[in-house]
């Protein structure tokens, strides 16, 4: 039995993502993470249970979220509860790339998510990973698979079937982090079992209860229970089988609607009974340190915002005990600790076709270094006497070729314990390629006769552990010391070099410090074991150098730099539509995202953006990240880094600013020969007046027919003004950039650069093809109803419906543009959460809302709108019902900009093209919204900034489906 003392604990769900920029909810500062963690220290608190996965946050940036966060935590003496997933995803805090499985209620899985296991497609190696990064952390009390985990549709109830595929996967998930971190506490995150038991064949919970929390990789009991709850009893039974099991429990949730109840009494009268009951923990849902809200402050949260916030503080605070932190031992309870199963070891098998084995499959395994691939699980069990834990590494074939397998991992060998694969060739012909099974940078190259012959090893850096490979009896060899190579890149020739009798290849595979051990090369695993037919994407960048502007570099207040870094793109991904995005710290400017270039996996590209040194002095530090197209941030952290002194007073100093660009953005197609104006908006952010000697000059790039130089508006310190040239197009299609270096009346330079870049394109000028079709397809995808059309009456603004409102019963659906369109804006609501996504959850009525002026100005709530994007159709992209509506307007060839608003999340960016194919992002309940629905509005207009005064409307039926 294992016993753990009783200590206190609260919920934070978004403690791991405070100042997290690419969610939408997320704009608190960073530093309330460590604000929060030192007032539960004050309060005596233990525990702290946080979510780790967001829909939107790749695995590698999630894991290193959940490992800052556990820092965090240790540094104040906690432990976490870390929930790995979340049934609840309208809320987003689930593992990415589900979203089709959310559509329960409350956007639950629906069950096929267990019934046809989907769990191991995606949820599987992503958990693996976040478990891997911190199975040894001393913040780490306990993992839960997942939160409120129910079986959907309950219509009919849930029968055996669905039961027992619940308890398959909670038996192979929690055996698979047991085998990671086998000194950490799993459970399953339930409210209560009876939410997966078996009902139709009316099985009593209490059965169904000891059936799952039996399984030998579920150490502890999750229960929740709020005050509006009727399901106590149900929460009795697992209690009573945790107490048969030995196993203890915890209630993971607990809380009661603010302004509903005397929720100081409640509070002290749950806590006093779970402690009494045996439970380890009770931890009141959603704590919240922080004056203002910052998006995690729901009807039932502890927060500061709630005028009982102080009171339940004093509340759990008398609740507390000075407790250590708990590590699971066998000295920890009466008896030893929970072990996961370990299946019988599969014997060697003959000679295979060379096909490696996919972790899916049903084939047999070898031994591997006293290990066995689990093929029903993807994972690794360890067996006694061997490494101990499972390596998050995986692996391509080296051989493009068809071979068999002569001799396999851990077989006997006249020197021992055989350490890899001997694969040898089926048609030996022709020069027979190896290619590198992950990529990695070359670390050795050498000729051992008496063994390997020519040999090649290759170093990889993974998840922070670090993995060899060995290629021996080469031929030939295609790589030097220091090369860095893709996985797949060729390595050398397979030959019969070294002891090798036959053209073949050995292949070894280390892992550094964890691997078997007695061997003639240390720390060996089975390649097998960890080697898939193919390998999964995997978005990765490792930092080479800073090109500009180093660490600690002294700016004064006030000035504009730019930071280049060099970096290599370390994954299997090419990176197109990527963005460099602000992440954390000081924004040192905007804080918009950059475009990167195509960069293809390996190559090293250089990423630039232009920074201000901030007012406040000292130490600042910037760090910048990496977005790919879908809209996933992963772990890519670069830091700009510098030292800031206040301005000198009374020292003349020319500044400029880059505000915008009023027209031809970067990029911009203009055909070959054609003359245009580029104008920029500046800013002169100096302490100088701009009078009629500032001037900027030519400096570099294609000249464009440009004059060497262009007077600068006359600026007073902080004035914006703009900023003109006539150019010609080159003839010759390509990119184009020129750039020019601003100058003072003195004819100084000072730091600032301007440039205008262009793409000349033949086809700008040439006719589009009209859209034949009579109408666009409706722009939501999935179930819906239509509500409020246009011109339907409404009570706000002048009374009129401006578009078609697209009801769904939940958020979520997709929503597509549905024709050949520029993203003309894509805005987020600044205030809107998932808890909180419109006007009504924050206590605002449409009266308060006009008096605030909400509807007509752009404020954090983007005009009402909430989360919005707006799309410029051209007149060729219009179907015909529109183009004849218009042409009866007198607005031939003009613009429709299309307002797609409410939404809940945005897959598109600013500028981005988009077509019919093209998902712009999924409807929501944001901004003036009391319920799930798009509100789709069209507006027409000549030019490309008609949309804004006076306003034309047109019918969306005119134009989309309904």
């Amino acid at each position: 039995m294992v016993s753990i003392p009783w200590r206190t604990g609260v919920n934070m769900r978004e403690f791991a993502y405070y100042g997290y920029p690419g969610l939408p909810n997320f704009f608190a500062p960073a530093a309330l993470q460590r604000q929060q963690a030192e007032t539960l220290r004050g309060m005596g608190v233990k525990v702290v249970r946080f979510y780790a996965s967001h829909r939107q946050v790749a695995t590698d940036a999630t894991a290193q979220r959940v490992r800052a966060a556990c820092d965090v935590l240790a540094q104040h003496g906690m432990q976490a509860i870390i929930c790995l997933d979340d049934a609840h995803a309208v809320a987003g805090w689930c593992v990415p790339g589900y979203d089709d499985l959310h559509t329960e209620v409350n956007s639950h899985y629906n069950k096929r998510f267990f019934t046809q296991e989907l769990w191991r497609a995606k949820y599987l190696p992503h958990i693996s990973a976040i478990v891997t990064a911190v199975k040894d952390h001393p913040g780490v009390l306990l993992f839960e698979l997942g939160n409120e985990y129910a079986i959907h549709p309950r219509s009919p109830e849930p029968n055996r079937a669905d039961a027992q595929a619940f308890i398959t996967f909670a038996r192979v998930v929690s055996e698979t982090i047991k085998a990671i971190a086998p000194k950490k506490l799993v459970s399953t995150g339930l409210v209560n079992t009876r939410h997966v038991a078996n009902l139709i064949d009316e099985v009593p919970p209490r059965t169904f209860s000891r059936q799952l929390h039996a399984l030998p990789g579920i150490d502890a009991i999750s229960l929740h229970y709020y005050f509006h709850d009727g399901e106590k009893q149900f929460v009795a039974n697992d209690m009573e089988v945790a107490r048969a099991l030995g196993k203890p429990f915890y209630i993971g949730e607990f809380g009661a609607e603010f302004g509903k109840v005397d929720r100081l009494a409640y509070y002290r009268a749950e806590l006093q009974e779970w402690r009494s009951a045996g439970a380890f923990v009770a931890m009141p849902w959603a704590f919240d340190t922080s004056p203002n809200d910052v998006g995690v402050s729901d009807l039932y949260s502890f927060a500061r915002i709630k005028g009982d916030f102080d009171a339940l503080r004093g509340v759990v605070q008398s609740f507390s005990t000075n407790v250590p932190a708990f590590e699971l031992t066998p000295a920890a309870g009466t008896g030893t600790q929970p072990q996961p199963t370990n299946p019988t070891p599969t014997p060697p098998t003959p000679a295979g076709t060379g096909t490696p084995p996919a972790n899916t499959g049903t084939g047999t395994g070898s031994t591997a270094g006293g290990t066995t691939p689990n093929r029903a699980t993807g994972t690794l069990t360890p067996v006694a006497g061997t490494f101990s834990s499972v390596p998050a590494f995986v692996i391509q074939s080296p051989a493009p070729w068809q071979y068999d397998i002569l001799a396999r991992f851990n077989e006997p060998a006249a020197y021992g314990k055989r350490e890899g694969l001997l694969i040898k060739p089926k048609v030996n012909t022709g020069l027979l390629t190896v290619n590198a099974v992950q990529r990695g940078r070359v670390t050795k190259i050498e000729n051992y006769p008496p063994g390997y012959g020519l040999y090649v090893c290759i170093e990889h850096r993974w998840y922070g552990e670090t993995y060899v490979s060995w290629y021996g009896h080469l031929a030939q060899s295609y790589v030097k010391v220091g090369d860095y190579v893709n996985a797949g890149s060729p390595v050398g020739v397979a030959g019969d070099s070294g002891s090798a009798d036959v053209v073949s290849l050995f292949l070894t595979l280390q892992w550094l410090g964890k691997g078997g051990k007695g061997y003639v090369i240390e720390d060996v695993i089975d390649p097998l074991a960890v080697m898939q037919a193919a390998l999964p994407p995997r978005d990765e960048v490792t930092f080479d150098a800073h090109v500009t502007v180093p660490d600690n570099t002294v700016f004064q207040a006030g000035a504009i730099f730019k930071k280049t870094w060099r970096v290599r793109n370390t994954g299997n991904t090419t990176w197109q539509n990527y963005q460099l995005t602000f992440f954390s710290g000081t924004p040192m400017g905007p804080g918009t995202a950059v475009p990167i270039p195509v960069v293809r996996p390996g190559e090293l590209v250089q990423l630039s953006v232009d920074l201000v040194a901030p007012s406040m002095t000292g130490n600042q530090v910037s760090r910048w990240a990496i977005r790919n197209a879908a809209g996933q941030i992963f772990r890519s952290e670069l830091t700009a880094a510098i030292s800031v002194q206040g301005r000198e007073q009374g020292t003349r100093r020319s500044l400029a600013r880059f505000v915008a660009d009023v027209t031809i953005p970067d990029g911009s197609p203009i055909a070959p020969g054609q003359r245009f104006t580029k104008t920029w908006r500046v800013m002169n952010d100096g302490n100088t007046t701009w009078d009629g000697g500032y001037r900027m000059s030519y400096e570099s790039g294609e000249r464009m027919n440009t004059p060497n130089d262009i007077p600068l508006p006359a600026l007073r310190p902080r004035q914006v003004g703009d900023v003109s040239v006539d150019l010609v197009a080159p003839t010759a299609p390509g990119r184009y950039r020129v750039t020019y270096q601003p100058f003072d009346s003195a004819g100084q330079p000072f730091d600032f650069d301007m440039y205008a870049e262009i793409t000349v394109d033949p086809a700008v000028n040439q006719p589009r093809p009209v859209n034949s079709a009579d109408i666009l397809p409706s722009p939501v995808r999935g179930n819906y109803t239509i509500g409020w059309k246009f011109n339907a009456p409404v009570p706000y603004l002048d009374g009129r419906h401006k578009g078609v409102d697209y009801v769904a019963r939940g958020t979520g659906n997709p929503i597509f543009a549905g024709a050949e369109g520029v993203v003309f804006s894509s805005e987020r609501c600044g205030i809107c959460t998932p808890d909180r996504p419109n006007f009504a959850a924050h206590g605002i009525s449409i009266a308060s809302a006009t008096a605030q002026g909400l509807f007509n100005r752009p404020t954090q709530w983007n005009f009402g709108f909430g989360n919005l994007v707006i799309v410029r159709y051209d007149w060729s992209a219009l179907p015909k019902r529109a183009r004849d509506a218009m042409a009866a307007r007198n607005l031939t060839n003009g613009f429709a900009f299309v307002f797609y608003a409410h939404l809940l999340d945005i897959f598109v960016s600013s500028g981005q093209a988009v077509n019919a194919t093209t998902q712009i992002g999924t409807l929501g309940n944001s901004g003036n919204s009391t319920g799930p629905h798009l509100h789709l509005e069209v507006r027409l207009g000549r030019e490309s900034r008609d949309y804004l005064r006076p306003i034309q409307l047109l019918d969306p039926e005119l134009m989309f489906g309904l």
